[in-house]
């Protein structure tokens, strides 16, 4: 069966994520399946972060970038717990990220430094959602 535009894009924004964690020291897992809410556990320092990542192939007009972070955009779903969602723009190679609770969307523009994707700052959201207590309970698995 052939893989939709949209799965290979999105594929594609994740071997992107990977490939910036692994340059940065962290390490990388994937979900094979893609049946979960995590698209990617990063680690560092027996730190575990689940990631969710979300992609657009193009800038609009003015130059922002917009993201659905709804997890079936057919479905009008949110996520069930607040993500650490990391935010692809695959022509220009922007990589972002943020602490967000779900909702339908998320357009950047003017604040791409503001987002921008650092150790540092995956660190420090990863900190926030452990101790907002937002991290996946056991019951969930």
């Amino acid at each position: 069966m052939a893989q939709s535009m949209t799965t290979r894009q999105g594929a594609y924004a994740e071997s992107l994520v990977i490939s910036w964690l692994y340059a940065n020291g962290f390490n990388a897992f994937t979900e094979p399946n893609n049946n979960s809410e995590i698209d990617i556990i990063a680690e560092i320092n027996h730190h575990l972060i689940p990631l969710q990542v979300k992609s657009t192939l193009e800038t609009t007009d003015n130059d922002s970038m917009k993201f659905d972070i709804r997890v079936h955009k057919d479905k009008n779903l949110a996520y069930s717990v607040p993500m650490i969602f990391v935010f692809v723009c695959i022509e220009n190679g922007y990589i972002g990220c943020d602490l967000r609770d779900g909702g339908k969307g998320v357009e950047i523009k003017g604040k791409k430094d503001e987002y921008a994707i650092t150790k540092e700052r995956l660190m420090s959201l990863n900190f926030l959602r452990e101790e907002n207590n937002l991290d996946i309970d056991d019951e969930s698995w």
